[in-house]
């Protein structure tokens, strides 16, 4: 978040400053009621025209600090002013006041000047430990007096890669808040993008994410488009906890494309990789009941017993209110969704399209649709329902 509020905070506040009689409480009253949060400061230079030197800068969110600036250098060079920051402290505990405050500033400071601003920070440390630092973050901005826009590029810990993490945030009269997010090279922990995203809840420890995302809001209505690769997403949370059934193993989800509309799935492309798991039979059966797929074994065994499988391999595809499941499982027959040693266990639903909303019982239990007792099931469930829906 520290490559949002930055741009905005400098270009407000200090950048504005010139030899002043004010008192330095009052010029800090002026930054805090421009900025929207309380600022201090302990020095501001100016060792030669257009250029400030600015020491011991914090933003302050209920009383606590949460961004810590110990030295800024700002220079104007024609319309860019140009920012650098050695090193700064963010907490996030706070991200979301800030994110707020980013784009209150962003709608209401346009400008048809032709100014903008360059920021360089070597590196961004969180408070909070179990989160990288940032390094070699770059961030520009413009406006016009239609639409602000900030870019930031940006590694993740000290990463060696090519193409940097970008973030763009577009605010419009028009169209509202756009964000763009490219991972570029790297793999972000996705429980950490979901703070950003609320959408993505449905991640475990171990899931990461390599793609793009791009959300927008106008009012109270949101779109997000999702791309990309999730990789070592654990299976077993995305059934209710409350459910008979039980699937245990990892997967990678690759998405072509995954579009939302007020966190339910507008349309959906993808694949569902694993190997080495293992599946109750209860659930294969609930899938032939609701989803259609052909169980291809015979067993004598009870509902509650337990399938080892060597490969899952199933395409997906939601259009509206229908949902296609093909099998590609390699080395197995065509169509082959879950595979065993030497021999497919389920093949693909005869028909190419079945109701997209038959996969909530077909992961539930028979009795019906109970309260969802893990994050990633009801994340799920919520997708899958149409607006309309009472579950």
């Amino acid at each position: 978040m520290v490559c949002c509020i930055l741009p905005t905070m400098l270009m407000l506040g200090w950048i504005s400053y010139r030899r002043s009689p004010m008192a330095h409480q009052q010029l800090e009253q002026q930054f805090s009621e421009q900025i929207g949060l309380k600022t201090t400061f302990s020095e501001i230079y100016n060792p030669q025209p257009n250029a400030y030197l600015l020491k011991d800068i914090k933003l302050f969110v209920a009383g606590q600090k949460t961004l810590h600036i110990p030295s800024a250098r700002v220079e104007k060079n024609n319309q860019v002013w140009m920012i650098v920051i050695p090193r700064c402290e963010l907490s996030w505990s706070n991200h979301r006041r800030l994110w707020e405050t980013l784009q209150e500033h962003l709608d209401q400071h346009r400008s048809e000047s032709g100014e903008s601003m360059r920021l360089r920070v070597d590196e961004v440390h969180f408070t909070d430990e179990t989160l990288p630092s940032l390094y070699n973050l770059v961030a520009e901005t413009s406006s016009t007096s239609d639409k602000s826009r900030l870019s930031t590029n940006f590694t993740l810990g000290k990463s060696q890669v090519k193409t940097p993490m970008q973030m763009v945030l577009e605010t419009s009269n028009s169209t509202g808040v756009h964000v763009h997010w490219d991972t570029g090279d790297q793999q972000v922990a996705l429980k950490q993008l979901a703070q950003a995203f609320p959408e993505l809840k449905f991640a475990t420890e171990e899931t990461t994410f390599q793609g793009k995302i791009d959300w927008t809001q106008q009012q109270k209505d949101t779109q997000t488009e999702i791309s990309g690769v999730l990789s070592g997403i654990e299976l077993g949370p995305m059934l209710n906890s409350r459910s008979p059934h039980y699937i245990a193993g990892q997967a990678k989800l690759y998405l072509e494309q995954f579009k939302l509309h007020n966190n339910h799935i507008q349309s959906a492309h993808g694949w569902l990789i694993g190997r080495e798991g293992q599946i109750s039979l209860s659930l294969i059966q609930s899938a032939q009941a609701h989803l259609a797929v052909q169980p291809v074994f015979q067993t004598t065994a009870s509902a509650g017993s337990l399938i080892g499988y060597t490969k899952l391999g199933i395409e997906f595809q939601v259009d509206q209110d229908q949902l296609s499941l093909k099998g590609v499982c390699e080395d197995f027959a065509p169509g082959t969704m879950i595979a065993g040693l030497e021999s497919p266990l389920v093949l693909e639903p005869a028909q190419p399209w079945q109701p997209r909303l038959g996969l909530i019982p077909a992961l539930s239990s028979d009795s019906g649709f109970s309260v969802p007792a893990t994050v990633q099931s009801a994340t799920l469930l919520q997708w899958l329902a149409t607006p309309s829906s009472d579950y």
